[in-house]
């Protein structure tokens, strides 16, 4: 739950950031829909499967692929 709550600070703070740097919306709607993607069309898939494996190596195997 933290790992998952640490990575959704980092996407809102870069979101925020990007907007502020470029001050345009777009850039905001498109920094959110590029976050938000992978996890809304690859979800429905890999959950199940996630579910069969070891959840304990699946969380280190994230993290460590996300830093």
């Amino acid at each position: 739950m933290i790992s998952l709550l640490g990575s959704a600070l980092v996407e809102f703070a870069l979101a925020w950031y990007l907007t502020i740097q470029t001050g345009s919306a777009t850039v905001l709607a498109t920094a959110v829909m590029v976050a938000l993607l992978p996890q809304v069309i690859l979800g429905p898939f890999i959950g199940p499967l996630i579910d069969r494996w070891n959840r304990k190596k699946i969380m280190i195997g994230a993290d460590l692929t996300i830093h």
